[in-house]
């Protein structure tokens, strides 16, 4: 199993990573993109190119955007959705769409390409409708920019003559897209950007965010995954450890024998070594092929995303490495278990007198089948041990992808990655609609009685100078941040006069607690907070100041509503509005994180099922190997007149009281270690210190349920057959053995 779960982490991170490469240089994806709505003018952009000796190519791509009511499909519109969707023409000089094979996209008149994002809401070969003109959907484009779920905008191609068709009905956006002739300089050629005041009322995003933002989603699944299949191999060399000593305590008198008669210890050692390497080696070349003859199941995404990769035999030889470590590392701690031999005396042995055995005595049996068996528990506590860790960590395995999955469906998650813990989210779209519109809206707001509280925020692009004076733009919020809960790794919201920055901004830009912030035109701001956020690739800012409307770029309002009203009747009342998109914060989170929760179900579920054979593999095998050790005192009760009836509640309530003790310790593990790991997977999203109430969900519930039937079982099947040990150890005793 743990070979399983390693290649098929590997397999994925390696598919991931060509994939990603591939289909980011066949776009020729933009080294630098700069976002713009409002006015521009070109003449400007080419003094500064002819300047920049490190501009290699240049293209101004305009996009015209569409609210989800305008664009219709076969079964109804894009409402709920929670994306910017902008229509783009065929004519690019690079950043290019492509189709399921990579290569470049031509589309005929009438035809539309959509982004993958929504290839289960848009059926290809149907019809879509965008402002009232018809096209048929040709197939399905992936977009290096922006097929990702973090990202906030997806395209949609047409034709070039159909695109100058819908600039009257659309918004217009510019996207100015530069390819350098040396990549690696990146911020200067921002800063220098920045610098000479060109159009930059818009996000900013750079190549290797691009490739981040591509490759994270697929990333918390595989370090999950990873995280799994080490729980899985602490398991398999616990159930190693177990396995390896019931075998030399039931052949401890072939080996006593052996020993004996002159045979060396490195002979009876190798003979074990062989027996184990013979299991061990094809199991984990099995789980190497199970893995790549599975990979379809756990591909499904990275597929549609990023196409098959062409390094099919370079992923099979490196996908071999976690199989060439475990290997050696498995025969190396067979081996040492096998020391053991060392220790076994020819002469103890054959006078039954090795270490373990247990000879008929005088026992004190309670009425009670419970204080009998806690005192027997008790007693046997170091024997007990590695069957509690097993099932521990068993649990564990299950409970760490479980929570993940829980706590991203909770709306109050959201305040650890920069959103308002809040019933809806509605967008405003600036574009379309004036400011008296977006007044009569907030207005609309007020009056509404079904509200309970609002705050209404504005997006702008911040100029801040760095720490060596070099001009940049952040993607700032403006309003009352302190409405709504939102977690601060460090500090508080901003008050007037301060700023509160993301956890990368904090990163790159070297800024702490109580630091000063040069802006360009609104004065000196002080840090008051630091938090995490994965909108806008992680990098963004929070004020309470205020700003001339003109600056702004569009403007989101929280919503938290009375009880007894509904999200979807508050999202029905105001569908008809074309300047607004309302959404539930839980369906924007799973929207968002749409391709990693894939991801973790697939870990969840495969967590599910081999922890549930491992407790029953482990329980029985235990059983036995207890039962094997005591049979001289179970020959030795029974001849007292002990029933087996007695013996097997003993024996059944051990293993239940340790599977019980075995899940309260996973609940204090996954509330302690467990977060600390799932923060750290996070912290890829640029979040930091992430809190959850609660422990798991109904996942982990069932989970618990599978284990403990699995545990039940097993037990129940070992006991079958106890009565044989009163036959065979009643005639040792007799006869004097």
């Amino acid at each position: 199993m743990s070979s399983l779960l390693m290649t098929v982490s590997a397999n994925l991170g390696l598919n991931v990573f060509y994939s990603v490469e591939k289909v980011m240089q066949n776009a020729e994806t933009p080294h630098v993109l700069q976002m713009h709505r409002g006015e521009l003018d070109r003449k400007d952009f080419e003094t500064f190119n002819e300047r920049m000796v490190n501009v290699d190519l240049f293209q101004l791509m305009e996009v015209y955007n569409f609210n989800e009511q305008e664009i219709e499909t076969e079964s109804g519109n894009l409402t709920g959705t929670s994306q910017d969707n902008g229509v783009v023409a065929d004519d690019m000089k690079f950043d290019y769409l492509l189709d399921d094979n990579n290569d470049k996209l031509v589309v005929e008149e009438g035809q539309i390409y959509i982004p993958n994002m929504y290839r289960d809401r848009i059926r290809v070969g149907g019809q879509l409708t965008i402002a009232g003109t018809k096209f048929k959907v040709a197939g399905i484009l992936r977009d290096s920019q922006m097929s990702s779920p973090l990202a906030s905008s997806k395209r949609f191609l047409v034709s070039k003559q159909d695109f100058d068709q819908l600039k009257d009905k659309g918004t217009l956006e510019y996207l100015i897209e530069y390819r350098l002739k040396d990549d690696t300089k990146i911020t200067d050629f921002q800063t220098a950007y920045a610098s000479e005041g060109l159009p930059s009322n818009g996000p900013s995003v750079t190549y290797p965010l691009f490739k981040l933002m591509n490759a994270i989603t697929e990333g918390i699944g595989i370090i999950i995954t990873f995280f799994t299949s080490i729980v899985a191999l602490l398991i398999s060399l616990l159930a190693m450890n177990l396995t390896i000593k019931s075998c030399l305590y039931e052949d401890i008198h072939e080996i006593g024998i052996m020993k004996s008669i002159g045979i060396r210890e490195k002979v009876i050692s190798s003979i074990y070594e062989k027996q184990y390497l013979l299991i061990t080696i094809p199991a984990c070349i099995l789980g190497y092929i199970l893995a790549h003859m599975s990979q379809s199941l756990y591909l499904t995404n990275v597929y549609e995303s990023f196409g098959k990769n062409q390094e099919t035999s370079r992923i099979l030889i490196y996908s071999m490495l976690p199989l060439l470590i475990l290997i050696p590392g498995l025969y190396l701690f067979i081996k040492k278990m096998l020391n053991r031999i060392k220790k076994i005396e020819p002469v103890k042995v054959l006078r039954g007198e090795f270490e373990g055995s247990e000879k008929p005595s005088f026992i004190k049996v309670s009425a009670r089948p419970g204080a009998f068996t806690l005192n027997n528990l008790l007693s046997s506590f170091k024997v007990y041990f590695p069957l509690m860790l097993l099932i521990t960590l068993s649990v564990f395995m299950i409970a760490v992808p479980s929570t993940v999955l829980d706590m991203v469906g909770n709306k109050d998650f959201a305040m650890n990655l920069g959103i308002a813990s809040a019933d809806l989210r509605a967008d405003i779209v600036f574009a379309g609609s004036s400011e008296n519109d977006q007044h009569n809206l907030l207005r609309e707001f007020d009056q509404d009685s079904s509200i309970e509280t609002i705050g209404a925020y504005y997006n702008f692009m911040l100029q801040v100078r760095d720490h060596e004076n070099k001009l940049t733009a952040i993607n700032t919020v403006e309003g009352d941040h302190n409405l709504f809960n939102l977690n601060y790794l460090e500090g508080k919201g901003p008050a007037s006069h301060e700023i509160a920055i993301s956890k990368f901004v904090a990163e790159d830009m070297n800024w702490k607690i109580g630091d000063q912030v040069v802006t360009e035109k609104d004065g000196t701001l002080t840090v008051s907070g630091i938090y995490s956020d994965i909108t806008n690739g992680g990098k963004t800012a929070k004020v309470n100041f205020e700003k001339k409307p003109e600056d702004f770029m569009a403007m989101t309002c929280y919503i938290n509503l009375k009880e007894g009203y509904t999200e979807q009747e508050f999202i029905n009342k105001y569908q008809k509005n074309e300047t607004l998109r309302i959404r539930s914060i839980v369906n924007f989170m799973r929207d968002t994180l749409k391709s990693t929760l894939e991801t973790l179900s697939v870990a969840y579920t495969t967590a599910a099922v081999s922890a549930g054979v491992i407790v029953f593999l482990i329980t029985y095998l235990f059983l036995m190997m207890v039962l094997e050790k005591e049979k001289a005192k179970l020959a030795s009760m029974n001849v007292v007149g002990i029933s087996w009836g007695f013996l097997k509640k003993d024996y059944f309530l051990r293993n239940l009281i340790v599977l019980l003790f075995s899940i309260f310790l996973t609940m204090i593990l996954t509330k302690t270690l467990g977060q600390k790991i799932i923060a750290s997977l996070f912290a890829l999203l640029g979040t930091g210190s992430l809190k959850f109430a609660s422990i798991g969900g109904k996942g982990l519930l069932m989970s618990m349920v599978i284990i403990t039937l699995a545990s039940i079982m097993a037990t129940l099947l070992g006991l079958k057959g106890i009565e044989k040990y009163g036959f065979i150890q009643s005639r040792k005793v007799r006869n004097g053995r």
